[in-house]
């Protein structure tokens, strides 16, 4: 048996014990033993949260013990607890009431000079004792009599928030929330100082690009230069616009030669290709017309007839002629493995032949 110290309350304590037979060899019970707990030595005993591992880790005759003082109100701070054996035989004798350990809650905690104990509540009373420990005086209130100098600006109020009166020397101070700034100053680099958030090159962009215009009017800057800028654009825009459709209408007055001569006198401006006009629009108009028809055809057919238009090998062309097949062509061979589709409209030719399986699923297919 072994006393196995002062826990707090409601903590869990684990010990072990050993069994030996008559020669101190190490030996098992003969069968699962009982436990119990006595309180304070008196007749009040509870088996409660006690657990036991016999031959623990297969180890024989080495024993643990757990017991859980939170199970119970049975288990107290200020009282002292014996572990039992209620039933259990080793070698032949029986081991009812041997102590396999004891232990206590919290009846064993160190106490001050002033007989209080350090663990219980923090009083008023014990801050003078504190105060006297640490060579002050004992104070009341929120007056705070002798203090380092290093704290001789500290006031307090009855709300327990601290003001820092004139006391140009910070060192050692740490301001969690401060709402009077008056007299404190931020020496240091951005990259020592810890509370800085170095701003990014995007931040700042935003910033700039989104700054308005009418905050910058002071002569000789980039931002008033900008402004002016802008505004000059936005009036010059206009300007260009009215000039052009007035040269518009003047060239078109002034066009009663051919498209061919003009493209030989051009050589100058606007104004004196007017004037060199000397042909017949309509003639123009003849040639458009025929132009644009020939354009008009080989363009579609480049168009139509471009590799890999939809798919690799696959032309616009093809793509139109076998959903024609699809959609309009004549079907032989439904009801078989091979189904052969003719071609839409004119049923001259096998557009699309296609294999398939029992259930109808295309397992290859020929185009053409």
């Amino acid at each position: 048996m072994s006393y196995q110290g002062d826990i707090a309350e409601d903590a869990t304590i684990i010990f072990s014990f050993n069994t030996v037979d008559a020669d101190g060899d190490p030996i098992t019970f003969a069968g699962p033993p009982t436990f119990t707990c006595y309180k304070d030595g008196n007749l009040v005993q509870d088996a409660t949260g006690i657990t036991s591992s016999i031959d623990h880790d297969s180890v024989t005759g080495f024993h643990k013990i757990t017991v859980d003082s939170s199970s119970a109100a049975f288990y107290a701070t200020g009282s002292d607890y014996s572990v039992v054996v209620v039933s259990g035989t080793v070698d032949t004798k029986s081991m009812a009431g041997i102590v396999v350990g004891e232990f206590s809650i919290e009846n064993r905690y160190m106490r001050g000079t002033n007989s209080a104990a350090l663990a219980s509540d923090y009083t008023s009373a014990r801050a003078g004792y504190l105060d006297n420990i640490n060579g002050h005086t004992a104070q009341t209130g929120d007056t705070f009599a002798q203090l380092p100098s290093l704290f001789s600006n500290l006031s307090i109020n009855t709300a327990g928030e601290v003001t820092v009166g004139a006391n140009n020397d910070k060192t050692g101070y740490t301001a969690s929330t401060v709402t009077d700034k008056t007299g404190y100053s931020i020496s240091g680099s951005i990259t020592t100082l810890d509370g800085l958030n170095d701003p990014t090159a995007a931040t700042i962009a935003d910033s700039v690009w989104d700054e308005a215009r009418s905050a910058h009017t002071t002569a000789g800057t980039f931002g008033e230069g900008l402004a002016s800028v802008q505004g000059n654009v936005t009036g010059s825009v206009g300007s260009v616009a009215g000039n052009v459709d007035g040269s518009v209408g003047s060239v078109a007055g002034n066009v009663t030669g051919s498209v061919g001569s003009v493209a030989g006198n051009v050589d100058g401006s606007v104004g004196s290709v007017a004037g060199n006009v000397d042909g017949s629009v309509g003639s123009v108009a003849g040639n458009v017309d025929g132009s644009v028809g020939s354009v008009a055809s080989s363009g579609l057919d480049t168009v139509l007839d471009q590799a890999a238009a939809i798919d690799t090998g696959l032309t616009i062309r093809q793509c139109l002629r076998y959903c024609a097949a699809a959609l309009f062509g004549q079907v032989s061979g439904a009801a078989s493995t091979t189904i052969t589709i003719r071609n839409g409209g004119t049923d001259t030719a096998n557009r699309i032949v296609a294999s398939v399986d029992a259930d109808g699923n295309r397992t290859s297919v020929t185009l053409s």
